[in-house]
């Protein structure tokens, strides 16, 4: 099977707009996104604020560093990162003041995926906000939808905000599955 290959070692994806999907960064099917520095920040879309990478389950997105920062989604997951239907390796890197407007996944959004968080720090992210019926919407660092395995050896997870459930982490459906072995929720 062939794969498309794409790399980021440094530079700024700063300020972009789509009406649609993945204001900053779209990647889907074969794909191999490796991510070892570089700025993804103040990109804004209705779905998909910063990242959004689907794959067809054989995709992998290794982030060994760099910032996904100041990115916003207004209706449909994942204001900084969004994964579904594929892999998804966090050694390093920062993902920061995200924000999910009307959805859930402030920081990080996961569907039908594998996740293995090694290292890095996601911090500051919000999802949710208030409507006449109260707070809604959750996950503000991460946000695990159906059919997620979800493991965190190391890393910093914390100061995030939810509109409803899991500041932190917010597990939705009971075909996620998650294991915690090491690094800070806070």
């Amino acid at each position: 099977k062939q794969f498309a290959m794409f790399e980021i070692h440094g530079g700024l994806i700063f300020k972009n707009e789509v009406s649609g999907a993945c204001g900053g960064i779209g990647a889907n099917s074969s794909t191999y996104l490796n991510m070892t520095g570089g700025i993804i920040s103040k990109n804004t879309s209705n779905s998909i604020g910063g990242i959004g990478f689907v794959s067809d389950g054989t995709g992998f997105f290794n982030l060994y560093g760099g910032n996904i920062e100041y990115n916003v989604v207004y209706t449909n997951g994942g204001g900084g990162v969004f994964v579904n239907n594929a892999n998804f390796n966090m050694y390093n890197g920062v993902i920061r003041k995200n924000k999910a407007r009307k959805s859930h996944g402030g920081g990080c959004y996961f569907s039908d995926s594998n996740i293995k968080i090694y290292g890095g720090e996601i911090s500051e992210n919000e999802a949710g906000y208030y409507n006449t019926n109260g707070l809604v919407f959750e996950g503000g660092g991460i946000f695990n939808n159906v059919n997620v395995n979800f493991e965190m050896y190391d890393g910093k997870i914390t100061k995030n905000v939810s509109g409803d459930l899991g500041g932190g982490i917010a597990f939705y459906n009971k075909t996620c599955t998650g294991t915690i072995y090491g690094g800070k929720i806070t």
